[in-house]
């Protein structure tokens, strides 16, 4: 895969030994330093920017939407052409709302003209190649700077301060990283540049989660940072086989995939710290976290232009429901403008009652592909993932579980229980859906002892394979 040559890129691709060999040294650097200026100036910005007033929003976000409205004009032969089919050209933008002037583009729209966005070459040395796609997406690819990595991290760990992150404190990492070889026999790597703990979540058997718990205690981190079905499967082994958790967690951290109520009130009670969730994505165009006083997410306004559109595509107002439309600012490779990521949210307000900042506001964002939904028998009533009661000891000595679905109507449940076979009733699971779901849905239970995973390592509660699933409101 084409990659940029960056300093990240370079350590991601030292090896673990030489990382090991060298830690003595970086530990005794503070990582802003070890980051270099390019982050600090960019963390200083972030913290400025997240407290500007609504006018100030304003007058950046319309300079940087010109600014990359101008650069694609000028450097892409698609966008080129785009502007000018409406009558458009950058200089006539002069609100924010004078953005509606523009189509929207989607996946279909990348996948289709990647070739004709690109401002620069491919072949050039700052250009990294990304690619998209998970077990119910088709993979799509685009290019971006190198130079995106300290803007994107100096806002990410501006919204982790948030909940008392400072750079450089102890991290466990249960989020898809690849370790083909155990050490000392556990799947198990070490980055000491950012005093990351990362664990594997594609081995996550009985005999790794144990080591993984023996590991964390001794250690001690200060957050976890966790993709939500790996955690789960961690606090539920733990609490199935009375190990300790971790006493030292001030907070967990979540990005990437969807946190369901009966996540965050397990993770909460089990392991006594706040859960705090940021989204993004890997386009790079918006950026929200969560308020450290409420769950509703801030869009950030430094980062990228957010737009709330219904399906008929004018803005949402508060309260209504929309998908997550973005132009970034972050990457002048091969700029998204007015793109429908396909996440659906409930826009909320611009201002912030709790904490007093003036940004936009969302709540409810649910991930793409239909993923948090089934599909009922008449093939347009949707059931969310959120919608069912997940809350009492059905699940108890279940580590893993999804839901499957190729047709409307019929779904399958999905278990990878720690239990002697024997103790593995799908009765129960049947009762225990059967008033959410009869009405509309068909369930098969099946044990099974693996569930498997995106590339990245994400374990969707929904593979939904639907054909023409759209976001909609669900029926519970």
């Amino acid at each position: 895969m084409k990659k940029a040559f960056s300093k990240k890129n370079l350590w991601q691709n030292t090896p673990a030994g030489l990382k090991k060999v060298l830690g003595a040294g970086l530990s005794l650097v503070p990582l802003p330093y070890l980051l270099g200026g390019d982050f600090r100036r960019w963390r200083q910005f972030a913290a400025e920017a997240d407290r500007w007033d609504a006018e100030r929003i304003r007058e950046y976000q319309l300079g940087e939407l010109r600014r990359i409205l101008t650069l694609a004009y000028e450097k892409t032969e698609y966008y080129r052409e785009t502007f000018r089919s409406v009558g458009f050209q950058p200089g006539d933008l002069k609100s924010l709302e004078d953005l509606q002037r523009l189509p929207t583009i989607d996946k279909v729209s990348v996948r289709e003209n990647w070739q004709r966005m690109m401002t620069r070459p491919m072949s050039d040395r700052s250009v990294d190649l990304v690619t998209t796609g998970g077990t119910s997406g088709e993979p799509m690819k685009f290019y971006m700077s190198s130079a995106r990595h300290a803007p994107e991290f100096a806002h990410l760990t501006n919204c982790w301060s948030r909940v008392g992150y400072q750079p450089g404190d102890v991290f466990a990492v249960l989020r898809g990283k690849v370790i083909s070889k155990p050490t000392d026999g556990m799947y198990y790597e070490y980055d000491p540049l950012f005093r990351y703990h990362y664990y594997s979540t594609f081995h996550m058997s009985p005999d790794d989660l144990r080591k993984y718990l023996t590991h964390m205690n001794q250690v001690q981190p200060k957050f976890l940072h966790a993709y939500p079905s790996s955690l789960f499967a961690l606090v539920e082994f733990a609490a199935g086989e009375k190990l300790s958790l971790p006493k030292s967690i001030r907070a967990v951290l979540f990005e990437s995939e969807a946190m369901f109520p009966h996540q965050r009130e397990l993770f909460r009670n089990k392991l006594n710290a706040r859960t705090f969730s940021c989204y993004g994505h890997s386009e790079k165009l918006v950026m929200a976290g969560q308020c450290e006083s409420s769950e509703e997410y801030h869009v950030v306004p430094s980062y990228g232009f957010c737009e709330v559109l219904k399906e008929n595509g004018s803005r949402s107002n508060p309260g209504e429901k929309g998908e997550i439309t973005g132009t970034g600012f972050i990457n002048d490779v091969m700029p998204f403008i007015r793109y429908r990521t396909g996440d659906g949210v409930v826009r909320g307000g611009d201002k912030c009652k709790s904490c007093g900042r003036e940004h936009l506001m969302l709540r409810e964002i649910q991930g793409r592909w239909g993923q948090e939904f089934l599909v009922c028998r008449d093939g347009h009533t949707l059931i969310s993932m959120t919608s069912l009661n997940l809350h009492d000891d059905t699940f108890d000595g279940i580590i893993r579980f999804q839901f499957q679905q190729t047709e409307p109507g019929k779904a399958v449940l999905k278990l990878v229980s720690t239990k002697t076979n024997g103790a593995n009733d799908p009765a129960r699971f049947q009762r225990h859906f059967a008033p959410k779901l009869a009405h509309g849905v068909d369930l098969e239970v099946q044990f099974v002892k693996e569930i498997p995973l995106t590339k990245v390592g994400k374990q969707p509660m929904i593979d939904q394979r639907c054909p023409g699933v759209q976001l909609g409101a669900p029926s519970a």
